[in-house]
Order: C-alpha cells, then structure tokens, then sequence
C-alpha cells in the first residue's frame, strides 16, 4: 500500500500495482467495495490519496492528480481524468481536500501548493 485515507466510514487506498480500493466498515467487518485501475496511461503509482462527496482524488509519482467522480456510479473508471498537473518533478507526497473548491498537495519537489478545483489552477 501506498496511500491510504479514512473517510465516512470508508478506507480508501492505493498500491504499487495501480489499483485504488474502497474498503467499507460496517461494524467491525471489512467489504471491499469497488477497485478502480488507473490504467496504464497513468504508468505511475498512487502516492496520496483522499474522498469527498463520492469523488475520488490521486495524487500520484508523475506529480499530476487524478479525479474519479461519483466514484459509486457503474461507469466512474472510465470517467476518470487528469484533474490537473501539479508538482514540476517527482510525486505528490500528501494530498488533502480542503473543501469543494481547493485541494492542498505537497510534493518531493519541496513546495506544498493549494489548486482551485473550479479554475484548474495553483492558487
């Protein structure tokens, strides 16, 4: 595992094999959910990762972020997309949503940036 993030009941997590889980708990017990691949364009692992109203959120090694909306939706992997481009070399080491429009991201570049999700841009 790579990434890993706690949210409304859910463990969201990503790994070297290029895979992000939802993990349910319910009770004590663990359901996996849903699996998403981030596919072989990504060629990359997931290095950070967070939740927000049913969206999904990658910060991943080439430094870019990748979104997965309504991620509960039958056909949410193959609308996922390169939200944005961040971090000018290495990976996003954190990733954290601060609300509906800003995401907060630090990077082995040594900077941490805040992005405006409406405008696509480093704030």
């Amino acid at each position: 595992m790579t990434s890993i993030s706690l949210q409304s009941g859910k463990i969201i997590s990503g790994s070297k094999d290029g895979k992000v889980a939802i993990t349910s708990l319910n009770g004590g017990s663990y359901k996996l959910e849903k699996v998403f691949e981030l596919g072989a364009a990504t060629q990359t692992v997931p290095k950070s990762i967070d939740f927000f109203n049913d969206n999904i959120l990658v910060g991943l090694r080439n430094g870019s972020i990748l979104e997965f909306k309504n991620v509960f939706e039958e056909d949410a992997e193959s609308r996922s997309k390169v939200l944005m481009q961040s971090h000018f070399e290495g990976e996003v080491w954190g990733l954290v949503v601060v609300d509906d429009q800003r995401v907060v991201t630090c990077g082995d570049d040594n900077r941490i940036m805040m992005f405006d999700l409406t405008t696509r841009k480093c704030t």
